[in-house]
């Protein structure tokens, strides 16, 4: 029997939903594995992946997850590709990454989200019939990110981008124009007064922009500059009497990783 302990990235959407961005803010499972012929227990979204990885002689196993995400960090996305990543190790697959990607956009509704999960940065995802195809953005963004998360969303999920507007908003990304995020980024007219201020709130703290993505405002900062934000955000709910959940983190260099915990650490 062998135990892997499976971390995947966070993810969130931008540019209308052509970019997905990984965030280091990992939903956590372990996986038990045991031999072939052996029952899958355990959550049934990475089990159900598990079983949809292309393989005739998976062994059985038991999955946990120990530290979960939000739903709109794509929680789902996680637990669906934490089961792949799990499976990939568990035959030792060859080309494990491509694989798992491979096998992601089959079972994630969201291509662009699990291409981000797979491989972390900023990344981007598209098929055409039966083929799937992925390429990064930008990694190791110099960037933090603060989440604005409403305990009741009354917006909508995300932004409508102009396509001059999405290449400038990659153009960005790209070149580390930190700076142009604030004109890459935009919010839809038409949202709950009292997001709209929040989102208000938010852009007027710090210098690289706010949007909304995925129910939730997005705001990017500085590195170790998030408490201006924060505090920001926070002020502004309380005088609107609105309940929020606020996460500071920062961009995910790398997607899903394994580990075997049953392996003796190096120099033991």
């Amino acid at each position: 029997m062998t135990t892997l302990r499976v971390e995947v990235p966070a993810t969130i959407l931008l540019g209308g939903g052509a970019l997905g961005l990984a965030l280091d803010r990992p939903l956590t499972l372990d996986a038990r594995i045991t031999s072939v012929g052996d029952p899958m227990e355990g959550d049934e979204t990475a089990g159900a992946a598990y079983r949809a990885f292309p393989s005739e002689a998976l062994p059985g196993a038991c999955f946990t997850v120990t530290q979960n995400l939000p739903a709109c960090l794509g929680d789902v996305t996680a637990r669906s590709v934490a089961g792949l990543a799990a499976a990939a190790v568990a035959v030792e697959a060859k080309d494990a990454q491509k694989a798992l990607f491979q096998s992601a956009a089959l079972c994630v509704g969201d291509i662009v989200r699990a291409a981000s999960a797979v491989y972390g940065g900023v990344m981007t995802a598209f098929r055409v019939g039966e083929a799937v195809y992925s390429t990064p953005i930008a990694n190791h963004l110099a960037l933090d990110v603060v989440l604005v998360i409403p305990s009741e969303p009354r917006h909508p999920s995300s932004t409508p981008f102009e396509h001059a507007r999405l290449a400038y908003l990659v153009g960005s990304l790209i070149w580390g124009r930190w700076d142009q995020l604030k004109d890459a980024l935009s919010a839809p007219q038409d949202l709950d007064p009292a997001i709209g201020s929040l989102v208000g709130a938010a852009r007027a703290a710090t210098p690289y922009g706010a949007t909304v993505a995925d129910g939730m405002v997005v705001a990017f900062t500085p590195r170790g500059d998030t408490g201006a934000v924060t505090a920001a955000v926070t002020a502004r709910a309380a005088n609107l009497t609105c309940e929020i959940q606020v996460i500071e983190t920062t961009v995910r260099g790398a997607g899903v990783t394994v580990k075997n915990l049953d392996e003796a650490p190096a120099g033991a």
